[in-house]
């Protein structure tokens, strides 16, 4: 008698399958994710030439527009531009530019704000740029800088290229003289020019007072100043902000009239030496009190202006200068 053979496959023969369609998976899924990635990345690099061919367009309609202006600005022409697509690049220094001749600079330019893909538009080319990440910095951070040790006062993540830094030892006598008077810095009306506070009208403008002369002097002596930037104050250099001595401390407002300030029995060290009596660009209150200290206890406490109150500079620092 005859056995028919029955038509299926053996084990091994399902195994022997699996491993080539494993193999073969191996081989094309990489080949298959370049294909859509070199898709995307042209589209992309497409998305930021027909961008900066239309800020091209708008700063030569400005330009013809505005003959007289020798400098166009990205703030000019930002509310200009015939564009639809989405695509962000960074302004400001070292980054995203026009030149005085109209050309183009374009960094850190995202399509559809995909962090992984960051692109650049230099001499009518588009590259791609890799993410620059900065070092992070906590308050209380001790920095050096020039041959002289500065604290953090904000904190600083890997995206932001500045750390705001406050001057560990104050200006001494010799350098205050050199640089400007050495009297209180009390305005002609018996108020406090160290401060600033718009609404006040008593009180006169940091702007302009006294003490930012020496606070300028200063840095522009001691210091580098393409390693600085303005701050959100519009300060590259000034003086601490009272907000600033209490944030990060430990301290809140209190309604006591003798301490306003609460108490803080863990002042970091960048903070507390009680001989020191801050200049601060906040005013204690409405009388000639403008500066501020950590006392022996751990409150932080106002005082009238005298002519032994230091002057501890603030500034703010690129990140690329601190070696």
């Amino acid at each position: 008698m005859n056995k028919t053979r029955k038509n299926a496959f053996t084990l091994i023969e399902l195994l022997a399958v699996i491993v080539v369609l494993a193999i073969l998976a191996l081989i094309a899924v990489p080949i298959v994710l370049n294909i859509i990635k070199d898709a995307r990345n042209n589209s992309n690099k497409r998305s930021i030439e027909s961008y900066a061919r239309a800020i091209d367009y708008a700063v030569s309609k400005h330009m013809a527009e505005n003959p007289d202006q020798e400098v166009v600005t990205w703030d000019d022409v930002k509310d200009k531009v015939e564009y639809k697509g989405k695509v962000e690049c960074q302004w400001g220094e070292n980054s995203s530019t026009i030149s005085q001749a109209g050309e183009i600079t374009l960094h850190g330019c995202k399509v559809n704000n995909k962090t992984n893909s960051i692109y650049g538009y230099v001499n009518g080319k588009v590259t791609e740029e890799k993410e620059i990440v900065y070092s992070a910095y906590n308050v209380g951070d001790e920095i050096i800088y020039k041959g002289m040790n500065f604290y953090v006062i904000a904190p600083s993540d890997t995206k932001t290229e500045y750390v705001t830094l406050l001057k560990a030892e104050p200006l001494t006598s010799q350098e205050t003289t050199a640089y400007g008077s050495t009297s209180t810095y009390v305005s002609s009306d018996g108020y406090g020019e160290a401060y600033y506070d718009n609404t006040d009208s008593k009180s006169s403008d940091y702007a302009t007072s006294e003490i930012k002369k020496v606070v300028d002097a200063w840095s522009n002596e001691k210091l580098i100043q393409k390693d600085l930037e303005e701050d959100s104050l519009g300060y590259k250099v000034r003086l601490i902000t009272l907000d600033e001595l209490i944030d990060n401390l430990g301290y809140s407002y209190s309604n006591t009239a003798t301490y306003p300030i609460t108490k803080n029995d863990n002042v970091p060290i960048w903070v507390y030496n009680s001989n020191y009596w801050y200049w601060t660009m906040s005013p204690y209150n409405d009388s000639t009190s403008s500066v501020w200290k950590v006392d022996s206890i751990g409150y932080l406490i106002g005082g009238s202006v005298g002519s032994n109150h230091v002057v501890r500079p603030v500034i703010n620092l690129k990140k690329s200068a601190i070696k």
